[in-house]
């Protein structure tokens, strides 16, 4: 079971990539799931690749992009995965990617941010209280 926030490996074109479940919508009847892909180092634009960010890409870093999500099935999904943005107050000690730059499109060229200044997801700061197992739930008629 997947949850809004959770970090997943997922196929899109016959290519595996990496996103956050943003959204879980309905579309004419059929479920489909809202990811915001993280991007790799091939996927930069040209004007942004450089030895150090591909030695740091060699080592599990990706690239935030605030374009918009992609739409895919269900069963495009392959599994979770876990990824640290290096903001976070709260350090994954085991992590499979990690997030430090944020990359966007400004006045027609390209722009690179600290992870710092990217809008979070719900998902970091709302957080619900955990539910009491043995409470029994009654249904009235």
């Amino acid at each position: 079971m997947y949850r809004s926030g959770d970090f997943v490996k997922f196929d899109c074109e016959n290519a595996i990539r990496i996103g956050r479940l943003v959204a879980i919508v309905k579309e004419e009847g059929e479920w489909r799931l809202e990811i915001s892909a993280l991007l790799t180092y091939d996927d930069l634009p040209k004007t942004l690749q450089s030895s150090q960010r591909q030695s740091r890409a060699a080592h599990g870093m990706l690239w935030f992009n605030d374009q918009r999500p992609i739409s895919i099935k269900p069963q495009n999904i392959i599994g979770n995965t876990t990824v640290w943005f290096e903001d976070s107050p709260h350090h994954l000690l085991s992590y499979e990617y990690h997030v430090k730059e944020i990359v966007y499109l400004w006045n027609a060229r390209w722009r690179v941010h600290h992870v710092s200044y990217r809008h979070r997801h719900p998902s970091e700061y709302i957080h619900l209280p955990q539910l009491l197992g043995d409470i029994s739930i009654r249904k009235i008629f």
